[in-house]
């Protein structure tokens, strides 16, 4: 054995990326969206589909969990409104940036006369609660609207 204070050197920093593509389903098979990855990619854990209306207007949106940039778990996780052409190849549009910390999964929820509220699962911090702000620019924007100390999931 060597003791510990014979030992030196530099810490090492490494990332593993691995891009993150966008699929469709045709006729029960698998077909590639033609979509260049998503541009925040990167340290994704996960990524949620939902539907949001706003003026009546009902829009389909994604939302990315991004759990780690290579250095750190403080990371934004993405929203993009989604937008089919007549093709089927669909076109993201980023709307918002979300600070999170080791998100590991978000998920969306329609109350009832109450509008859309989104959760994302933290690793490194508490999990919280989203609003959907229909009056902000875009048509929409999450705003925070509580904390969830949940332990034990």
């Amino acid at each position: 054995q060597l003791p510990l204070s014979s030992l030196s050197g530099s810490p090492t920093s490494f990332t593993f990326t691995v891009s993150s593509q966008l699929y469709y389903l045709s006729s029960n098979t698998l077909q590639d969206s033609g979509m260049p990855s998503i541009a925040s990619s990167s340290g994704l854990s996960g990524a949620t589909f939902f539907e949001a209306t706003s003026a009546n207007v009902t829009t389909p949106f994604l939302i990315t969990a991004s759990a780690w940039d290579g250095s750190s778990s403080t990371t934004n996780s993405v929203l993009y409104s989604l937008s089919a052409p007549s093709s089927p190849i669909l076109q993201l549009t980023q709307v918002q940036e979300v600070p999170t910390h080791g998100a590991y999964a978000w998920e969306a929820c329609a109350v009832s006369g109450g509008g859309t509220y989104l959760a994302v699962a933290n690793f490194d911090s508490v999990s919280k609660v989203y609003g959907w702000d229909e009056a902000a620019a875009l048509g929409a924007q999450l705003i925070e609207a509580g904390a969830l100390n949940v332990t034990g999931l």
